[in-house]
């Protein structure tokens, strides 16, 4: 592992510490449906909403997350829709809840915001309110989430976007047919570069690799 590694795991472990041991990280999402907490009740100063945030939170089924990414910031969900990476692990726009939908898909909710974490078809890093009545339907496709794991023993996950990439590459016949492409499907995924920038990522790199630390 090489230093900068280890200063990142060490200042990770400082952070948890600031949180109290409140937060834990996972393994792998085989252990999803272990993270869930029925008798969990959130601090006083927890907003309430009232749109269909309240089904789940009523219901239960979800989870409180923070997302901290190997490049060393927290993903923060902004009240103007802003998303972006921060240092401070105090900032109460850090704190983030999932909803899941079935195996392995679900949506990114800023607590304090109320946004939905949105990447739209061109890899572009949002978020924005959900008004359907419904989540799973071609209008929210671009606030869905898949987790990734490059390797089980890793404690980092990736995040990858539910919405298709149509994206348009030349043929290799390219002799017999000089003008003609072909129309391939690409993943991408939400990512932190260096000064906190959000962006998507194509590419396995440190950029889309997170600590996911679960109340």
């Amino acid at each position: 592992m090489s230093s900068v590694h280890k200063f990142f795991m060490l200042w990770a472990v400082f952070c948890f510490k600031m949180d109290d041991g409140n937060f834990q990280t996972t393994v792998n999402s085989s252990n999803r449906d272990e993270s869930f907490n029925e008798n969990f009740n959130y601090p006083a100063d927890t907003p309430i909403h009232t749109n269909l945030t309240d089904m789940f939170l009523n219901d239960n089924v979800y989870f409180e997350i923070k997302l901290l990414s190997r490049t060393g910031f927290f993903l923060r969900i902004g009240p103007d829709g802003h998303v972006s990476g921060t240092t401070d692990c105090k900032d109460k726009y850090v704190r983030l809840t999932t909803f899941t939908f079935g195996p392995n898909l679900f949506v990114i909710h800023g607590l304090f915001s109320d946004l939905y974490l949105s990447m739209d078809r061109k890899g572009r890093i949002s978020a924005r309110n959900n008004t359907e009545s419904t989540m799973l339907i071609e209008n929210n496709f671009d606030i869905l989430w898949r987790e990734h794991h490059n390797d089980e023993r890793s404690c980092f996950v990736s995040f990858q976007s539910y919405e298709q990439f149509r994206v348009s590459i030349k043929d290799s016949d390219m002799l017999n047919n000089p003008n003609r492409t072909q129309i391939v499907n690409r993943s991408r995924f939400l990512a932190i570069r260096k000064h906190g920038r959000t962006t998507s990522s194509d590419n396995p790199n440190i950029n889309i690799e997170f600590l996911k630390l679960v109340r």
